[in-house]
């Protein structure tokens, strides 16, 4: 979680997606699994669930997606993928960096 905000950031939210991702048999899950999984992690602060109508986190979560374009955004290098009709994919790249941190 970013230090600065006591709210998760983009890039925080992205790992936590990748790391839900590598422990799936096909790295992909739709938006709907991801928040189940997300929300039952424990790892929100009071701040990512504020919100109305939906909690923060769910806007960084669909951020992913739509900052695509940015130099430091996950799809943007090369480590997910944005599944089509929502949610996201381990791309082989992004397995590879798992790997290596043990993830």
């Amino acid at each position: 979680m970013s230090r600065m905000e006591n709210r998760t950031n983009e890039q925080e939210m992205a790992l936590l997606v990748m790391l839900f991702l590598g422990k799936t048999s096909k790295g992909c899950l739709n938006l709907d699994q991801l928040r189940e999984k997300i929300e039952g992690s424990g790892i929100l602060t009071e701040e990512d669930c504020a919100g109305s109508p939906q909690p923060k986190w769910h806007q960084i979560l669909r951020n992913i997606n739509c900052n695509r374009g940015t130099g430091n955004n996950f799809i943007h290098t090369g480590l997910l993928e944005h599944k089509s009709g929502g949610g996201y994919c381990l791309t082989e790249d992004g397995l590879k960096s798992l790997n290596r941190v043990g993830g």
